[in-house]
């Protein structure tokens, strides 16, 4: 279990995640469910909220790394929010405990670095400068990222997934608008 004890650390925490609130998991549950005792959790976190930490960045990262460069960021975010929702009580028992703000602040690096990574090669195809890019990907995270939230502050209580699709339908072909009314800009 050596080569991948973090990583097993983060897969049970994840686990007991599931079934109760965040404030509710001590170290201690953590090394008895893996195995491992307490100096071993340390040698590789700090404390819970680094673990929390840790564990939201492996998972966004595995997930940003696995979408295909022809994917559209419609579909990324259809996706992300898809495993939002597969993982709906591990994000409700984190979002719901102290660390409510933290969880916010991952959700919105997360987006943001998934859009930016979706939408990459598009805009190479205009020319904008870079903080142009970076108001774009801003732009459409900021969209997104304030749908999760109002879903989580409401106790998760309506179809995410519904909404979004909502969503991309609406802004169904605006990239191409964004981008090029921002190569307009970038002309002048």
């Amino acid at each position: 279990m050596a080569k991948n004890t973090n990583i097993t650390i983060i897969r049970y925490f994840e686990q007991l995640l599931m079934k109760k609130p965040f404030e509710r998991i001590t170290v201690k549950d953590i090394a008895e469910k893996c195995g491992i005792n307490r100096k071993t959790f340390y040698y590789y976190f700090s404390d819970m909220d680094d673990l929390l930490q840790k564990a939201f960045d492996w998972e966004i990262t595995a997930y940003i790394e696995s979408i295909p460069p022809e994917k559209s960021v419609e579909e990324s975010i259809s996706d992300f929010l898809n495993l939002l929702n597969e993982y709906k009580a591990v994000v409700y028992h984190a979002y719901n405990s102290a660390s409510c703000e933290k969880i916010k602040g991952y959700i919105r690096q997360s987006m943001l670095s998934m859009i930016k990574s979706s939408m990459e090669h598009m805009l190479n195809k205009y020319k904008i400068t870079r903080e142009q890019g970076d108001i774009i990907c801003s732009l459409y995270s900021y969209i997104f990222v304030g749908f999760v939230i109002d879903w989580l502050d409401s106790d998760m209580g309506y179809d995410l997934s519904e909404v979004v699709r909502q969503v991309r339908a609406m802004l169904n072909g605006t990239q191409e608008t964004v981008l090029a009314n921002a190569e307009k800009l970038a002309k002048e």
